[in-house]
């Protein structure tokens, strides 16, 4: 039938095993093992009950074969036995910790020295010697863990004593010094000696020494201003080693309070940083300004009058001031004004035109005594006087279309000299005006058509400065004058239609004439003046007449003069060539109006003596420079036009 046996199966040297008993059905008659058990152990060959206590150290797993035997035969069994010893050593891998470190840091990995191959082992911490900072560590597996965080500064070693326990449950005990490294440690504060300053000091000024606490005795420290929050007025401040400095000039009453943000730094590069309020102390600081409400005063005002109310600026918020008149610079005319309380007022009547400026010197005291002086300039202000405008005469024009100027002058403000002034003009008849304004020093008008009638018309000028009217003030003058109108001049020819070569006369008439001008229209300047002109056109002209009246206006009028061209002429019919001025070249009228003409002188026996295409009224009754006889002559005038006949005729030489 089956055999078995029971366990345990491990064996300790010097230990008694419990009894290893078979299991089997029916009988056995006896038992055998291979291979031998070892000194101290034995199988019952009867009843096979393995049992006794081991003598000699034994090490492995052995493997034995046990048969049962009865007259039926025999059948075999297995039984594995393990010879255990006891861990003779346990060692850590580290026996160090950085203090700071994280409860549950690692500390080592936990082995044990064991002559069985192959035992697996479990480890703990125990009580016993060495076992003194056990509570600090914890074991998992075979790892030794930290169970707090460890300062070097408070403590350096830690002692403990772990167990190793084999597989078989023997076990060794050992005490480890586990040791804590030193880290370096970032600071934890930091101080500064003092946290305020006085304002108006000197930018450079120092506020404080700062300080830092650090664990580590012996740290060295720098100082640095750093961005974050409280850094608002890291930018006027300096640090210099230890020594935190201003970097400028601070005023209580513009603000009284301002923040840093500073950071240590220890040797090994660590930091804290702290936000530091650094606080301005108030300082009685002397008045910087003083004001006058009011710097001017009307001219002829009472002595006693008030010019203005002072006041001082000072940067300490409700000081009080006093006001007094001092020597010095602008304090020329400080006898011509009082101070009563921060009232100046005057102490004399003032005239613009004797003196419009007065200077004073001003003190203002605050209650600390501090002071601040200024200079004020009093003006006297003027009263507006009339603008002026030189009188304007009454004056006549001719009723022309075109524009017309009355010249203005003597147009300014009054004494007045930087105020400016504007001119307008109305009359009492502006139907009789097409336009009328003032332009510059000019009124510019022009006269409405339809006027047939002579008209007097009322004008009105006026000059308005911009002094305005206050205190009296006047600031508008009006001038008037009359302007008559005339009807325009006339002109005529008489006769105004002539042959050519004929005269005629050109004459006009103009109310309040003084001067007549004729020019033909169309040519190049002046032919004649005064009321009548005579002119020998050489064709139809038209004339103008500029008629200049006594106030300086004109009026153009055009004439019209009609030339006939009719070649009619008649030649003087005696020429005498004595020399007596009188017939000495015969002369044909009005030839000159026909420059493309030719003439021919014949003789009786029908030869040329004279021939010439331009006469011009030369021949003198010669031919080739010698004297003629006297005798009658025939002529032919030709004018080479179309259509014109020639003259014909007998002209005589007579000495």
């Amino acid at each position: 039938s089956a055999l078995s046996y029971t366990t345990p199966n491990v064996i300790i040297k010097d230990i008694a095993i419990t009894p290893l008993l078979p299991t089997y059905t029916g009988t056995a008659t006896s038992f055998t093992m291979s291979p031998t058990l070892p000194a101290g152990l034995s199988i019952n060959a009867t009843t096979g009950v393995i049992s006794g206590t081991l003598t000699a150290q034994q090490t492995g797993t052995v493997v034995y074969t046990i048969t049962a035997t009865n007259t039926g035969g025999s059948t075999t069994a297995t039984v594995t036995l393990i010879y255990n010893t006891a861990p003779t050593n346990i060692t850590l891998s580290s026996a160090a910790v950085a203090e700071n470190a994280a409860s549950g840091t690692s500390v080592a990995t936990l082995s044990a020295t064991d002559a069985d191959a192959g035992d697996t082992f479990t480890f703990a911490l125990v009580s016993g010697t060495g076992s003194t900072d056990n509570a600090s560590f914890t074991i998992t597996g075979s790892t030794l863990n930290t169970a707090a965080v460890f300062d070097f500064e408070t403590k350096t070693s830690y002692s403990v004593l772990v167990r190793v326990t084999d597989a078989g449950g023997l076990s060794f005990e050992k005490a480890f010094t586990i040791s804590v490294t030193n880290v370096n440690e970032a600071p934890t504060n930091m101080s500064a000696s003092a946290s305020s300053v006085a304002e108006n000091a000197a930018s450079g000024t120092t506020v404080a020494t700062l300080g830092a606490t650090d664990i580590d005795a012996g740290e060295t420290f720098t100082y640095t201003l750093v961005s974050g929050i409280g850094d608002t007025d890291n930018a006027i401040f300096a640090i210099t080693g230890s020594t935190l400095s201003t970097a400028t000039v601070f005023d209580f009453e513009t603000k009284s309070s301002y923040s840093v943000r500073v950071q240590v730094t220890d040797a090994g590069g660590l930091t804290f940083e702290k936000v530091i309020t650094i606080s301005v102390t108030d300082v009685n600081e002397a008045p910087t300004a003083l004001a006058l409400s009011n710097t001017s005063v009307l001219e002829n005002a009472v002595s006693g009058t008030t010019v203005g109310t002072l006041a001082g600026t000072d940067a300490d918020a409700g000081d009080t001031h006093t006001y007094t008149l001092v020597s010095g610079a602008g304090s020329t005319d400080n006898a011509s004004f009082t101070i009563t309380g921060a009232t100046l007022s005057t102490a004399a009547v003032f005239n613009f035109e004797a003196k419009n400026s007065y200077a004073v010197r001003v003190r203002v005291t605050d209650a600390g005594g501090l002071t601040f002086e200024r200079a004020f300039t009093i003006s006297v202000t003027d009263v507006n006087e009339a603008p002026t405008l030189t009188a304007i005469t009454d004056r006549r024009v001719y009723n022309v279309s075109t524009s017309q100027v009355v010249n203005l002058s003597g147009i300014t403000a009054g004494p007045e000299t930087a105020q400016s002034t504007t001119t307008t003009v109305t009359t009492d008849k502006p139907a009789t005006f097409s336009s009328i304004n003032v332009v510059g020093t000019q009124i510019q008008f022009t006269l409405a058509t339809g006027i047939v009638t002579p008209q007097d018309v009322v004008v009105s000028v006026r000059v308005r400065d911009n002094g305005g009217v206050v205190n009296g003030g006047v600031d508008t003058l009006v001038r008037t004058f009359k302007l008559g109108i005339d009807p325009l001049p006339v002109a005529a020819a008489s006769p105004n239609l002539i042959t050519l070569g004929a005269t005629a006369q050109l004459s006009a008439t103009g109310a309040n004439a003084v001067n007549y001008t004729w020019v033909a229209v169309g040519g190049t300047g002046i032919i004649g003046s005064g009321a009548t002109i005579n002119v020998r056109p050489a064709g139809t002209t038209t004339y103008a007449v500029v008629v200049t009246n006594s106030f300086g206006y004109q009026a153009t009028i055009p004439v019209l003069l009609k030339v006939i061209i009719d070649y009619k002429l008649v030649p003087n019919n005696l020429v005498t060539p004595n020399g007596d001025g009188v017939n000495d070249k015969w002369v044909i009228p009005n030839i000159d109006m026909y420059p493309d003409n030719e003439v021919m002188v014949y003789d009786k026996a029908g030869r040329a003596v004279f021939t010439k295409r331009g006469y011009n009224n030369e021949w003198d009754g010669t031919v080739n420079g010698k004297l003629l006889k006297e005798d009658a002559y025939f002529y032919v005038i030709k004018f080479n036009k179309d259509g014109a006949l020639p003259i014909r005729g007998y002209v005589s030489i007579v000495r």
